[in-house]
């Protein structure tokens, strides 16, 4: 699927994902600045992937795990430093909510800094399970 919103484009095809920008957004994150290049192209093989574009050029990029039955892990949410605080990271959460398999689960997991825009979500119909750090 895809969902447009000005100069914006969220796609839900992992074949479109640009590995190289995924792995140097992440290596910028506190959880994923240790993850080599394989293992986020492992990652993204096993994962259902969102990635956020302006234009051609890949500027966010979020995932859900799931056994599309009763939960959902959510991760690895991040956008371009010189495109945060314009709602594009809640956003991509809102286009991946509605996704089969995982709208009918009973739980969704998700790191602590994502509680909060979980919790945001008027969608959202399951309970939300935030780990620690």
């Amino acid at each position: 699927m895809e969902w447009r919103k000005d100069d914006y484009l969220i796609t839900d095809d992992n074949s479109k994902v640009q590995l190289d920008i995924v792995h140097r957004l992440l290596s910028a994150t506190y959880w994923g600045d240790r993850r080599p290049r394989e293992a986020v192209e492992r990652m993204i093989g096993g994962s259902i992937c969102f990635s956020l574009y302006r234009g051609a050029m890949q500027i966010g990029f979020g995932r859900a795990v799931t056994d599309g039955a009763t939960f959902t892990w959510v991760a690895d949410i991040v956008v371009e430093p010189d495109f945060r605080g314009f709602g594009l990271g809640q956003w991509l959460m809102e286009c991946l909510m509605p996704i089969e398999p995982l709208f009918r689960l009973n739980r969704i997991g998700c790191w602590p800094g994502l509680r909060a825009p979980m919790h945001n979500l008027r969608c959202l119909r399951s309970s939300v399970v935030c780990g620690r750090r």
